[in-house]
């Protein structure tokens, strides 16, 4: 199940995984990620961009007003990471 947190929401419990769901200022949903050493989630690593444009090539560019899908999205990208293929590499999360 997917975590919503709020824009700048700090000091985040992270009960799903490093990758997590805002909708800053109702301006669309995104995807925002764990970063090591930071009190609310960030923009992810780029690599992470890439992988989404190839499992996800309907998400427009920036941020999507079709919750389902960032939650489709979120979903995906944190079971990547319990399976190994989303890294934590220095503070980020990347994949490679």
């Amino acid at each position: 199940m997917v975590q919503v947190v709020e824009y700048f929401e700090n000091d985040v419990e992270y009960k799903e995984g490093p990758f997590v769901i805002c909708n800053p200022c109702l301006n669309g949903w995104r995807i925002e990620a764990e970063v090591k050493g930071h009190h609310c989630p960030a923009l992810p690593h780029m690599s992470i961009y890439e992988l989404r444009k190839l499992d996800f090539p309907d998400w427009p560019e920036g941020k999507t007003h079709d919750k389902a899908l960032a939650e489709r999205c979120c979903d995906w990208l944190n079971n990547l990471v319990k399976k190994g293929e989303i890294t934590l590499k220095g503070n980020s999360w990347v994949w490679e």
